[in-house]
């Protein structure tokens, strides 16, 4: 890249993120106004910028996300006509998207030299081209190191066909196709083509936009995963691989040319392994029907327990599923009514959990009812029992408030820390879930990443519905530490009633599905 792209680039980045000042404001007016080189290569930039911001909206977020304020790009002159910029008011954009997108800012920043200047080619090409050593961008390198001494990569260079052996940190790559996988250390993943690689070892997640539909990943045992539309996460160890599929669908095929393939819908998790898929046994460990009557919940047994576990509840939860927030007499402050309902619950690393909950809040004041993992129980009423604050905190859960559609359902990751939490609000789209007075929220909680690598994902539907809407994509935990899964009320003037409460468990453990499937 010469020194002319390098600088219509760096300013290209200032502009869009509002950084730019009057001086540089002028130097990239005068570069638009006299080359229409430097206008295309504005187009470009701004389609690839827009491309990405599309595929990671809805992604996981870092505890301070904020949305992005997008600045309009479509209507720039034609390329033959000069464009006339003036510097932007109001303060810098503040797009911190969660890594993945900050890394893309980066990245554009860096310069994508090919794609600014050829427009990014043919997209969606599947397999490898030899003609073709760089297949993908790397997009960030969050604390990567990698074994090889010979890879020093950093954000915005071009990744040739060949493996990455990723010892420790998270690395994002981009395929030329778009598509976009997420390493985490340790981990060995080979790019393979522009929409195509193979995992060895360790864990990734994949997401494909619609541009890269049909991405191909390998496995050791010779199988593929072909994505037909999804995200998904994929995990390989000596016994075999994990696959869950949190959106789309994804055909596996075994190894050979005339095997045939097996479709793997959206939510569910399958072993592969002695070139088969199996389908891992699931345990109900929790459930409560809530069909008991208005005695008070805390001490109460649930229907279906694994190990004698009894509900540890403020008094305002009920046998029957009944809500009505109290406060504790002494306070009349708001937050002295939060209060929570909790089963003792310790993940174990290797499984996938999924917790179910039909909730229903009452019209209120402002308030709201949660529903996720967390660590910590009480029995009573106060500002430090509402999954907000260090008592009984939320690790992974999700609010459904009381003055929809307003303020509409959000899930949270907690780190521990009084008002730590990344929050993702309900998608655009899904108006019909913040109008609706009941909910059914699912969290599924995956450990099979192993101990820093733990995720959820986070659904929600109206109980009418036939399938449930995923709320937030599969995120990273902030925070492990988990001892109990339950409910919690914001505050005093809460009411509402749980129709159920459920926790299961999907064993995925390579000794779990080989003796499953020897039966």
């Amino acid at each position: 890249m010469d020194d002319r792209h390098k600088e219509l680039d760096a300013l290209l980045h200032g502009y869009f993120e509002q950084t730019l000042d009057d001086e540089s404001t002028r130097r990239l007016d005068e570069m638009l106004r006299s080359d229409p080189e430097a206008r295309q290569r504005m187009r470009r930039y701004a389609t690839l910028r827009s491309m990405l911001m599309e595929q990671f909206d809805g992604m996981s977020e870092t505890p301070d996300i904020i949305e992005a304020e997008r600045i309009p790009v479509a209507k720039l002159a034609p390329a033959d006509e000069p464009i006339s910029i003036q510097r932007a008011r109001g303060g810098r954009v503040r797009s911190r998207y969660f890594r993945y997108a900050a890394a893309a800012v980066l990245l554009i920043a860096a310069g994508v030299g090919v794609w600014l200047t050829h427009g990014g080619g043919e997209r969606g090409t599947r397999g490898v081209d030899a003609s073709e050593q760089t297949v993908a961008t790397l997009l960030n390198a969050e604390g990567a190191e990698f074994a090889d001494a010979g890879q020093s990569l950093q954000p915005g260079d071009a990744v040739s066909r060949g493996a990455l052996h990723l010892s420790d940190g998270e690395a994002q790559l981009m395929f030329d196709s778009t598509a976009v996988v997420h390493l985490a250390g340790p981990c060995v993943f080979e790019a393979t083509g522009r929409n195509a690689g193979r995992l060895n070892s360790g864990s990734i997640d994949v997401y494909v936009p619609e541009a890269a539909h049909g991405f191909e990943l390998g496995l050791p045992d010779g199988s593929r995963i072909v994505d037909l539309g999804t995200a998904f996460r994929v995990s390989v160890d000596d016994g075999g691989a994990t696959l869950h599929v949190t959106q789309g669908r994804v055909a596996w095929s075994p190894a050979g040319a005339d095997a045939d393939a097996t479709e793997i819908a959206a939510g569910q998790i399958v072993r592969i392994t002695g070139g088969a898929v199996h389908v891992p046994t699931e345990t109900v460990l929790l459930e409560d029907r809530f069909d008991g009557g208005d005695s008070p919940l805390n001490g109460a047994a649930p229907d279906v327990r694994g190990r004698k576990q009894k509900w540890v509840a403020g008094p305002g939860f009920k046998c029957d599923g009944s809500i009505a927030g109290v406060t504790d007499g002494r306070d009349t402050s708001v937050a002295s009514g939060a209060a929570s309902a909790t089963l003792a619950f310790a993940p174990v690393a290797g499984r996938v959990y999924q917790l179910d909950a039909t909730v229903a809040p009452s019209p209120g004041e402002g308030g709201w009812i949660a529903v996720g993992f967390v660590e910590g129980q009480s029995a009573g009423v106060g500002s430090r029992v509402r999954f907000t604050e260090p008592g009984v905190v939320g690790r992974a859960w999700v609010i459904m408030p009381d003055d929809r559609p307003s303020d509409p359902i959000s899930s949270k990751l907690g780190r521990g820390a009084e008002g730590n939490f990344s929050t993702k609000r309900v998608s655009p789209g899904m108006e019909a879930l913040a109008d609706s007075g009941a909910f059914d929220v699912r969290i599924v909680l995956d450990t099979t990443g192993g101990a820093g690598h733990w995720t959820a994902a986070f659904f929600a539907k109206r109980p009418q519905d036939a399938a449930y809407v995923q709320v937030r994509a599969t995120t990273r935990l902030l925070d492990e530490r988990i001892t109990a899964a339950g409910l919690a009320i914001s505050n005093g003037r809460v009411a509402g009633r749980v129709a159920r409460f459920s926790l299961s468990e999907k064993d995925v453990s390579a000794s779990a599905v080989d003796a499953g499937a020897a039966k």
